[in-house]
């Protein structure tokens, strides 16, 4: 990569952290449902909100949880390719940032 490269390829992080904002603490972090992006050491950038378990499960999943605490108890979760799961503990992330704006169109 040549140094010109590198510049840009610089240039264009900061514009997306301008545009994006800092990364913040979790301890301001919209407990509203809005999906954010969170950031853990240990695994990177994940697409985050919180909510209970109730709103997430289909009718035929709710059906099958018999335990009140774990079907309406608000937590953190993570959306990725393979699923969504509940983050409990040091599995929550550290810092939070809202998700960017949609593309234009071109």
């Amino acid at each position: 990569m040549t140094e010109k490269d590198t510049q840009l390829e610089a240039g264009l992080a900061s514009d997306l952290n301008r545009e994006l904002g800092a990364w913040r603490t979790m301890h301001d972090a919209p407990k509203n449902g809005t999906e954010i992006l969170g950031w853990r050491a240990d695994c990177g950038i994940l697409l985050i909100k919180y909510m209970s378990a109730s709103e997430l499960f289909s009718e035929e999943e709710l059906k099958d949880v018999d335990d009140d605490d774990t079907l309406f108890k608000d937590d953190w979760w993570a959306t990725c390719w393979n699923g969504v799961w509940r983050l409990e503990g040091d599995e929550v992330p550290e810092f939070w940032m809202p998700l960017p704006a949609e593309p234009r169109s071109a």
